[in-house]
């Protein structure tokens, strides 16, 4: 899918870049993943970034863009934008 198709905040010249999965984990990240950038417990999603994109990530979903990468599309509550963009993903699948 393409990402203007379930990301809202998807800037234009990002729109047309192709989705294949969603990924949480940046070490789980591939080709045409979309990485979530999230903070946890143990560990903050936003320190992973750069993993993400080196292990192929299309784009990156995150609140804060600690290194300045490019396809890093800011929101402001990553966690809630998993929920919203997977449901858009997947069809929303609970309707």
């Amino acid at each position: 899918m393409k990402a203007i198709e379930f990301i809202p905040q998807c800037p234009p010249e990002l729109a047309d870049i192709e989705i294949t999965d969603l990924e949480t984990r940046a070490q789980n990240t591939g080709p045409g993943h979309l990485f979530f950038a999230v903070k946890g417990y143990a560990a903050d999603g936003h320190d992973y970034i750069d993993q993400a994109l080196d292990n192929g990530a299309a784009l990156v979903v995150a609140q804060r863009n600690p290194n300045n990468r490019e396809r890093v599309i800011l929101v402001d509550d990553s966690r809630r934008a998993v929920a919203e963009i997977s449901a858009a993903f997947f069809g929303h699948p609970s309707r």
